[in-house]
């Protein structure tokens, strides 16, 4: 009995992810869309974290871009510190994926700071500039600026990308 139950929660536990070679990302964005739509957005931001791990795994990068772009916005509609974590999120996955993808999420991630600071704009002119501050939370408006226009800057580095054909990036 005891090793049915352990059978059973080891193969509870993989259900979340789906054979890598079959996965259809269609599919589960259709249904991170339904879940949303119909007032489900814990459940959408789990199965985002679902596609994220596939796309990672498969090197789908154009899902992999489209699922951080979703597990952020989520993220600050669901968490207490949202902003931090997706501030963090990017961070981190701009340290690991490639062009043509890290400028789309240069890109992302300046229009993201751009409106943290409008968002905050009576707080964060209060602030004052800090040495070497790359935290949002004690950034102060020209220091924000600044992170954006690099932000921005960075997703135009490579111009050669700039004229490329985009159907082959379409999710």
């Amino acid at each position: 009995m005891i090793y049915y139950l352990l059978f059973s929660l080891l193969f509870m536990n993989n259900s979340d992810l789906p054979n890598l070679p079959n996965y259809d990302f269609t599919k589960a964005w259709e249904e991170v869309d339904s879940l949303y739509n119909n007032g489900f957005p814990k459940e959408a931001y789990q199965k985002v974290n679902s596609i994220c791990q596939q796309a990672k795994q498969l090197k789908e990068n154009n899902h992999l871009v489209k699922a951080i772009i979703y597990q952020g916005s989520l993220s600050l509609q669901l968490e207490e510190y949202g902003v931090t974590h997706t501030d963090k999120l990017f961070r981190d996955e701009l340290k690991n994926i490639s062009s043509p993808y890290k400028n789309i999420l240069h890109s992302y991630y300046g229009e993201f700071l751009n409106n943290y600071l409008q968002n905050n704009r009576y707080i964060i002119n209060q602030r004052t500039n800090t040495v070497d501050s790359v935290d949002l939370l004690t950034a102060s408006s020209a220091q924000l600026i600044q992170m954006i226009d690099k932000q921005y800057e960075w997703s135009l580095k490579d111009a050669n990308l700039l004229t490329g054909k985009t159907e082959s990036y379409k999710p």
